[in-house]
């Protein structure tokens, strides 16, 4: 992708200089010879004089379809300035062949891939997609010229529109210029124009349109190479801007740009303005159309914004469609819940096969090695968004007017480099059948991964080793200080744009995980009590700042809104639409919501540990979410949109917390179309209670602990002196699926116990651990390794424990 900055210059807007007057049209002469005219003066030929009137050059070529397919080869025989005059057939050109038509055809310029179509009635063309800057003129190949006559007497017209933008500048020179249309209209590319009313028509070929994303200009191809961007080339040197206005041209397909037009300027240093139109942008055929921009600032926030949504939708999107679980940054948390057994499979009890679950590499702890999938998959879901961060960050190039725009790309960066710090620094594991894993601990202990921000290169990044545990965090904490002074307001016109209450809340996240730490690896950064202090107050911040709110029971148990639809206490979320799923399998609902009949969750039937069923109290209303091995038809019904037989297929503790998009069961498209909590305000509570365990000691801990759960089960009682033990657990129930535990766990070297007598899960999935597992420890990806000589790996979790056996 290409990285630019914003360079401050004024806009010029010209008006339009377009006469209206017909030229003659001369008297035909021998039949190899053809007469042409032209229509409209500055709007038909690509040059201008010093009045602005258009001229022919000596010399000019013409493609011509003399009554038949053969495109041959004329040329202009009069003096450049002549406004009108003939062409005459050069002598090395082919003949015209058996003649099919009674129409003849010249097209201006000469190439040899226009082709004709008599039966059809349309020529095929080509708009350039880039263009070549001429002084004074239009962009050079930017347009296409037409005359269709029965006669040899022809009037050529052009079939594009021009769209002139204007920069006024001191010396600054400019390199190139991309235009592109913010609906998706086609702008260049294969055109076709109609015989009959030598009008662009439609594409005749196919309707079928989609998005290719690329994050760069353009982004949008059908089956006949049409674009919805084009770009002016001013050479290497660039075309230096004077005070009085430089004007450009560049050829477009005529039509309504509903959303306007997106033109930005990439400089000879490296920097860019971005600008916009205004909306409902006409381009007439055979005119120049001045592009009026919009207020800079406002234009440049207009960018921003679309950057961060494209950001956003980064986080939905498949890196290789590899796997159906590769949909997106909402998949990793999915996996780590697996990999710390919050997530049992029941599927497998009704004789449905383990692999349905196609998370099972983090149930089994294989695939983890450098070569595995599970290490693209986290490495390929976390990098290129972290470059989309630094894009647009190097883009807004401390512009103070993009303050809070910044903020929230910071936010989003700080959050993906906290993920995955935390999953790749490795901390020490029992890996009784990985004899080497110990030494490999030692060897990488206290590294992270490495840090590409907005100033890093390619030739950096070949030679970029891992960051230390302090960089790491003084990095993160760094963009979250540059989030929280500049963030003036904690109100959310999307669901996915972070607020100030988000920024506290990954504060809190950070400083609890430096809070697992008392051996010095973090010396210039708080650690141990230290750091949860910092958690607790953090956490506080962020329930305060958000409003206190926690879901409530009617919330949880929406048979049509349950965990798919933003709730009072989300902070912060992913928003799939209609038009952002991707197919039935890369989607949430497909693999976490049960009711979802097209997916592979009614095979899987995902659900709660048995033990952590049995030790739920029967007065939590989050229990009645799960099937029982009692639980009734008439007990469920309340909570589902199934009829009794579909509910009857269903193991034992299968979890109903996800529903579909409006409780749709069978449309992919409108039971995907979730929206994913990233933060809610929930955790918040967690994260307070136990930093306050940390901090303050048992008693604190326990009091808010039991006002924390005096929202979900009316009649709670802790029944445990284990006070981190059943925050754990607790935090486990309220945050099954969404990809927070595996992190708590991790610090806090807590061990799985799912092998045993009775377990819910599927034979090759059950592990007892002293402590975490080796496999919550990612490895760096092989081809990374490859490309950057600096890292050293970590070690190999893969395989490195027995399955427990009956």
């Amino acid at each position: 992708m290409k990285r630019f900055l914003l360079l401050g210059v004024a806009i010029l807007s010209l008006s339009a200089c377009i006469h209206n007057d017909i030229d003659e049209i001369q008297k035909p002469h021998n039949p190899d010879t053809f007469t042409v005219g032209f229509e409209q003066d500055d709007v038909t030929r690509i040059q201008f004089d010093k009045n602005y009137k258009s001229v022919w050059t000596e010399g000019d070529l013409v493609s011509v379809f003399h009554k038949s397919y053969v495109n041959q080869t004329y040329m202009f025989t009069g003096k450049s300035g002549d406004r009108v005059g003939t062409i005459a057939k050069l002598g090395n050109t082919s003949d015209a062949g058996t003649p099919v038509s009674n129409k003849s055809v010249i097209m201006y310029p000469y190439r040899e891939d226009y082709r004709i179509l008599f039966e059809q009635g349309y020529v095929e063309s080509i708009l350039p997609t880039i263009q070549r800057y001429m002084p004074d003129s239009y962009g050079l190949d930017g347009n296409v010229m037409i005359g269709v006559s029965t006669t040899n007497n022809f009037t050529l017209r052009n079939v594009c529109g021009w769209l002139r933008v204007s920069l006024q500048g001191n010396g600054e020179r400019v390199k190139r210029i991309y235009v592109q249309s913010n609906n998706r209209e086609q702008l260049s590319g294969r055109i076709y124009i109609s015989l009959d009313e030598q009008e662009i028509m439609p594409n005749p070929y196919s309707d079928d349109v989609w998005m290719i994303e690329d994050g760069d200009v353009g982004g949008i191809l059908d089956t006949n190479n049409m674009y919805n961007w084009a770009m002016l080339d001013c050479g290497e040197e660039g075309v230096e801007l004077s005070p009085q206005g430089t004007n450009f041209y560049i050829g477009v397909v005529p039509g309504l740009y509903r959303d306007g037009i997106k033109v930005w300027y990439e400089m000879a240093d490296g920097s860019t303005l971005i600008l916009h139109s205004e909306e409902n942008l006409e381009i007439e055929r055979n005119h120049i159309c001045p592009m009026n921009s919009i207020n800079n600032t406002e234009a440049q926030k207009k960018t921003i914004e679309s950057y961060i949504l494209q950001l956003h939708n980064r986080l939905l999107s498949s890196t290789s469609g590899w796997e159906h679980t590769d949909y997106g940054y909402y998949s990793l948390g999915i996996y780590n819940d697996n990999a710390c057994k919050i997530i049992a499979t029941n599927g497998w009890m009704n004789g449905y096969s383990e692999l349905y679950n196609r998370f099972h590499t983090a149930q089994y702890g294989v695939g983890y090695s450098p070569t595995g999938v599970m290490s693209y998959h986290v490495w390929d879901n976390s990098y290129p968004a972290i470059d989309i961060c630094n894009s647009i960050i190097k883009i807004i190039n401390n512009n103070k007017n993009l303050c809070e725009q910044e903020a929230i790309v910071k936010t989003f960066r700080a959050m993906l480099y906290l993920d995955l710090a935390r999953m790749y620094e490795c901390l020490y594991a029992e890996a009784p059948n990985s004899p080497d894993y110990e030494a490999g601990y030692y060897e990488v202990m206290g590294l992270t991964v490495p840090i590409v921000d907005e100033n890093s290169d390619e030739e950096s990044a070949k030679n970029n080793p891992r960051a230390t545990h302090e960089q790491m965090f003084n990095f993160i904490l760094n963009d979250l200080k540059f989030a929280e002074d500049a963030m003036t307001q904690n109100t959310q016109t999307e669901c996915y744009i972070p607020n100030l209450a988000v920024v506290y809340g990954l504060y809190a996240r950070a400083y609890m995980w430096l809070g697992g730490f008392e051996d010095g690896l973090n010396g210039e950064l708080p650690s141990g009590t230290n750091a949860y202090a910092k958690a607790k107050e953090y956490a506080r911040k962020a329930i305060n700042a958000h409003g206190g709110a926690i879901m409530t029971e009617s919330e949880w148990t929406s048979v049509t809104n349950g965990f798919n639809t933003m709730a009072s206490s989300w902070m912060w979320a992913l928003k799939q639409t209609t038009s952002t799923v991707i197919n039935n399998l890369l989607q949430n609902s497909a693999h976490m919501a049960p009711e979802a009949l097209y997916g592979y969750s009614p095979l899987t039937q995902p659900g709660i540990n048995k033990r952590h069923y049995e030790r739920l109290s029967d007065s939590d209303f989050r229990k009645k979410l799960v099937k029982g091995p009692n639980t009734s038809w008439n007990e469920f019904k309340p909570y589902t949109s199934m009829t009794e037989d579909d509910f009857s297929v269903f193991a034992p503790y299968t979890f109903f917390k996800f529903r579909p998009a409006n409780g749709e069961r069978m449309d992919y498209i409108i039971a995907g179309a979730t929206t994913l909590p990233l933060m809610r305000c929930e955790e918040m509570y967690f994260i307070e209670m136990e930093a306050a365990y940390h901090v303050q000691g048992s008693d604190a801990a326990k009091n808010l602990l039991t006002q924390f759960m005096e929202s979900r089960d009316y009649n709670y009682v802790i029944n445990t002196d284990d006070i981190i033990d059943e925050i754990i657990f607790q935090k486990g129930i309220e945050f099954w699926g969404e990809g927070i535990l595996m992190y708590d766990m991790k610090r806090l070297d807590i061990g799985v116990q799912t092998g045993y007598y009775g377990s819910n899960y599927g034979p090759s999935s059950r592990f007892n651990s002293n402590g975490r597992l080796p496999w919550w420890t990612y490895c760096i990806p092989e081809n990374e390794m490859c490309n950057n000589a600096a890292l050293v790996n970590n070690p190999d979790p893969s395989n490195s424990l027995d399955v427990w056996q009956e």
